[in-house]
């Protein structure tokens, strides 16, 4: 679980993001929380795993009305920094616009 206090250009939010690890599948689910929508809108899951240390994840949703498919990959796993990077796929991952990415940093 993390919790996020994300200044944006429209205004600042809060946000969080829970994961869930099933053993059985040896698949992670992620799920975004965010207050931009009151009531707290919860994204849906994007589910996948880790291989050669990349984690990918999808996801099936809709931005202004259409469906895509989203994409979350996590890179660059230290004990101290992560990457990750988001896309949106509005073609079932024919084409790929990435639209948001995090540089993560661990502090003290």
């Amino acid at each position: 679980m993390d919790d996020n206090l994300i200044e944006h250009a429209a205004g600042t939010y809060r946000a969080m993001s829970i994961r869930a690890y099933d053993r059985k599948t040896r698949q992670w689910s992620i799920w975004w929380i965010e207050s931009r929508n009151p009531p707290a809108s919860i994204e849906p899951a994007v589910r996948g795993g880790f291989k050669d240390e990349v984690g990918t994840f999808y996801a099936q949703d809709t931005v202004n009305g259409q469906p895509i498919t989203v994409r979350f990959i996590w890179s660059g796993i230290t004990a101290t920094t992560a990457l990750w990077r988001q896309a949106f796929s509005p073609d079932g991952g024919a084409t790929w616009e990435t639209n948001w990415e995090m540089a993560f940093t661990r502090v003290a």
